[in-house]
C-alpha cells in the first residue's frame, strides 16, 4: 500500500472510530419551574450550547408531577447530552447547568422583589 493509500485510510478509521466513539451524559431538568425548563430547552439556547461544545444535546422523558411515581417505561423529564469527547459532554453539561441556575436567580430576584420571598433552587447530586 503506498503512502497515500496509507494515510486515505488511516484518515478514514480515525473518522470511523470518532464516529463510533461517543460520549454521554444526562441532566434532569424535571424539577426546575416550567419557565425554567421552556427557557433551557428552547431551539436557540441548546443550539449555542451545542455549537460551542460540540456536543448534541436532547430532550428526552416527559415531566412528571412532584410527588408522582412515574410508571413503567416513563421517565422524568431531562436533556440527553452526547458527544465525541468526554470534555465535550462535560462542558456542555457545565454550560447547561450554569444556564439553569442563571435563568433560576433572575426568577428569584423577580419573585422576592414582588412578594418578598424567594424560591428554593434545585441542586444536583453531581
Amino acid at each position: 500500500m503506498g503512502g497515500y493509500e496509507a494515510a486515505a485510510r488511516a484518515a478514514a478509521v480515525a473518522r470511523i472510530q470518532a464516529f463510533c466513539l461517543r460520549y454521554e451524559d444526562e441532566l434532569e431538568i424535571n424539577e426546575f419551574p416550567q419557565n425554567t425548563r421552556w427557557k433551557v430547552t428552547h431551539k436557540e439556547t441548546l443550539g449555542t450550547i451545542a455549537e460551542w461544545t460540540g456536543a448534541a444535546i436532547t430532550t428526552r422523558g416527559q415531566y412528571i408531577q412532584p410527588g408522582r411515581i412515574p410508571g413503567p417505561g416513563e421517565r422524568r423529564l431531562y436533556l440527553f447530552i452526547e458527544g465525541g469527547t468526554q470534555q465535550s459532554v462535560e462542558r456542555a453539561k457545565a454550560e447547561l447547568k450554569r444556564v439553569l441556575q442563571d435563568i433560576m436567580i433572575r426568577v428569584h430576584l423577580k419573585y422576592i422583589r414582588g412578594k418578598g420571598r424567594g424560591l428554593q433552587l434545585p441542586t444536583w447530586s453531581s
